[in-house]
């Protein structure tokens, strides 16, 4: 299982690491305003949020991409170790363990995962139904959600969440933080489109 969870973690960093490289002339330069979308999202402008930059440490200890790295690994060793789909990411401690709560069947499971991607803990409770019926609609998880924001935005991700909005789950949530801002994007959970709040 170790080396299962390790592999896309892997491949996952490789991707985040040359979405980085892109530099001035990339036309991310302009900052988003409220309702941009951002580059690579259906019917979007080339606008982002500036990125942190690689020297900036973020609340794990490593690089902004090692963030998002260890991220990703924790909705992938979460949903593993759960047997479901992610639908909630937090480092509500800023130490690098993340806290991810995954659907299975009726039921939400929260996995504990520590800074170095072992899972630490999980615990049960009820499942709002209309998470249930959101989750299996959507076409865009919670990890692709996440690597979008952070390949387009930069930063360093502090949390993610299928949002409720007029009684519907109908997006995620991404908050990001870098250069002393921080934002929140939506990504449609059913076309991938993202725009900064």
């Amino acid at each position: 299982m170790r080396t299962r969870t390790a592999t896309p973690a892997l491949a996952l960093a490789l991707g985040l690491s040359l979405a980085a490289c892109a530099g001035p002339g990339d036309g991310n330069e302009s900052d988003p305003g409220e309702g941009d979308h951002l580059a690579g999202s259906p019917g979007g402008n080339s606008t982002a949020m500036p990125s942190a930059g690689t020297d900036d440490a973020s609340p794990s200890g490593g690089q902004d991409g090692d963030a998002g790295a260890a991220a990703l690994a924790a909705i992938t060793a979460a949903e593993d170790e759960a047997g479901g789909a992610a639908f909630s990411l937090d480092d509500s401690d800023d130490n690098g363990s993340w806290e991810v709560d995954v659907a299975v069947g009726d039921a939400t499971v929260t996995v504990e995962v520590d800074e170095a991607g072992e899972v630490v803990g999980t615990e049960e409770d009820d499942l709002n139904p209309a998470v249930v019926q959101a989750l299996d609609a959507a076409q865009v998880p919670l990890s692709e959600a996440v690597e979008s924001v952070l390949a387009d935005a930069g930063g360093t991700l502090n949390d993610a969440e299928l949002e409720e909005k007029d009684g519907e789950f109908n997006t995620w949530a991404v908050t990001v933080s870098g250069e002393g801002d921080v934002g929140t994007y939506r990504v449609d959970i059913a076309t991938g489109e993202v725009v900064r709040d």
